[in-house]
């Protein structure tokens, strides 16, 4: 599954959602100006993310808010860590 577009036109918790749903293992890296996160699914849920000095739940609060930039979606890459073990839909709650 190839999936990319740019955060000013889909953001990136509706993206997520639209994912997770299909049950996908895969990475989401998202760039802003010279900044790049990461986002790990596992079976469609989110496991760990990274952004700056960011990990866990901070980094997926940190880029959830991110209007401008792109995203792109890897399928079969996986995280050797996790570091978040909320549910996806509380981690966009909790993002909003």
């Amino acid at each position: 599954m190839a999936l990319q577009g740019s955060l000013s036109e889909l953001s990136l918790p509706d993206v997520i959602q639209m994912v997770s749903v299909s049950g996908k293992t895969g990475v989401f890296e998202v760039n802003r100006s010279n900044e790049i996160g990461k986002i790990y699914l596992r079976d469609g849920q989110i496991v760990d993310a990274l952004v700056g000095g960011l990990r866990g739940d901070n980094a997926v609060y940190e880029m959830a808010i991110w209007s401008q930039g792109t995203f792109s979606f890897t399928q079969g890459k996986e995280s050797d860590q996790t570091t978040i073990h909320l549910s996806n839909a509380t981690l966009m709650m909790e993002a909003a």
